[in-house]
């Protein structure tokens, strides 16, 4: 009965573990996605938390790193300044007010796992790498491509325009 009960134990927690999921938000100004001092509380995001980029400051991409979920907000900028750097997101990603993620080259990638969503009244820019989203893309608000030409994007599944929602599609 013991070892039945600590097996059960065992699971609940191995499969709760997104309830114990952390966020961790960005300072003002930023720094290196895996330096401790960018992020509020002094520590670099790790595989299973929800990572905040606050308004105003430009997190840059500085080694292969893993998230749950990533929301980019205001003026938030990623920066993908290195080659062969990826970011994955477990789940999804969601760019509100004037968010913006850049790079110069296809060798930088971001993976969204699941859903990518411009909410009502806020504007995506991605530019610059390469993008591939598995869940839905949700466009509500403005998105577009910045830096066309540059990084290939795959959509493995629907994109949604919703009205009053607006797509600049031009690469």
């Amino acid at each position: 009965m013991k070892f039945r009960s600590l097996l059960y134990l065992l699971g609940c927690f191995l499969f709760s573990s997104s309830l114990f999921a952390t966020t961790i938000t960005s300072t003002g100004t930023g720094g290196n996605w895996t330096t401790n001092a960018t992020w509020s509380g002094n520590v670099a995001p790790v595989a299973g938390d929800d990572v905040i980029i606050a308004s105003g400051a430009t997190v840059s991409m500085d080694a292969t790193s893993t998230c749950l979920s990533l929301t980019i907000n205001g003026t938030g900028i990623l920066d993908f300044p290195t080659n062969n750097i990826d970011l994955n997101l477990t789940n999804n990603l969601t760019m509100n007010g004037n968010s913006q993620i850049t790079g110069n080259s296809n060798t930088r990638h971001l993976n969204v796992g699941g859903n990518l969503t411009v909410p009502v009244n806020q504007i995506g820019s991605i530019g610059g790498i390469r993008l591939n989203v598995t869940g839905t893309t949700n466009i509500n608000g403005y998105f577009a491509f910045a830096n066309s030409g540059v990084g290939n994007k795959f959509f493995n599944n629907t994109i949604t325009v919703a009205v009053g929602g607006m797509g600049q599609f031009d690469w």
